[in-house]
């Protein structure tokens, strides 16, 4: 078995989540593959610190999740590298 993959997500001209959409579905993802990343690294403004990490599941998958801010993807890619 190969090395696990880490994930780079980068949220560029993001506006925010649905209000009404079915987001539950995402958790048979959390749960059916949470175990086979290594790392998760979120880019994005600021402001969407909070949300980014909740949805990524920071602090309840295995994996540690970390943002970044939009002027810090060299970081972000030094962290997922290391």
């Amino acid at each position: 078995m190969g090395s696990k993959p880490r994930l780079l997500v980068i949220l560029e001209n993001f506006e925010g989540w649905e209000r009404g959409a079915n987001w539950g579905n995402d958790l048979d993802f959390l749960f059916l593959h949470s175990g086979k990343i290594s790392k998760i690294a979120i880019v994005a403004e600021s402001r969407w610190e909070t949300l980014a990490l909740a949805f990524a599941g920071a602090g309840v998958r295995r994996a540690p999740v970390k943002f970044f801010s939009t002027n810090e993807l060299e970081q972000a890619r030094s962290w997922l590298a290391g």
